[in-house]
This record gives C-alpha cells, structure tokens and sequence, in this order.
C-alpha cells in the first residue's frame, strides 16, 4: 500500500476492518458504539461500500489508552 505524507509529517495510511480490529483489540460493534460517541476515531469513506480509519490516528488512540490508569 502506497503511503502518502500529510502536511504534519506523518504518513496517512488507510487500514481496513481487519487491521482495525487487530491494532484496536475491539469488536466492529463495539468500536462503532465508541466512535457514536466520539470516543474512537471516525471512519473515512473510501468508496461505496468501503470505509477505513486512518492508522496514526487508530495509533494515537491505542497510545491515549495506554496512557490511562486503571482504576
């Protein structure tokens, strides 16, 4: 897959479900509940009948989770 640099230097790579799935450890259902409320990021539509998340931002979102304390 061809990577793309955006204006902040990091590399705009699309990932699918799969990959999604895999990096976030989360279900579809259970990523789309948190994506509704803001809480994960948000699919970008690739076609018709396909979306996918940009990966520095899945990334990030792993990196803010691991940031957290558990309670």
């Amino acid at each position: 897959m061809k990577r793309v640099e955006s204006d902040q230097g990091r590399s705009l790579r699309v990932i699918r479900e799969a990959e999604c799935k895999t990096k976030s450890g989360l279900s579809r259902a259970w990523r789309f509940k948190l994506e509704r409320r803001g809480e994960f990021p948000r699919r970008v539509k690739l076609g018709r009948h396909a979306v996918g998340w940009l990966e520095h931002e899945v990334d990030d979102w792993i990196k803010a989770c691991a940031g957290r304390e558990v309670a």
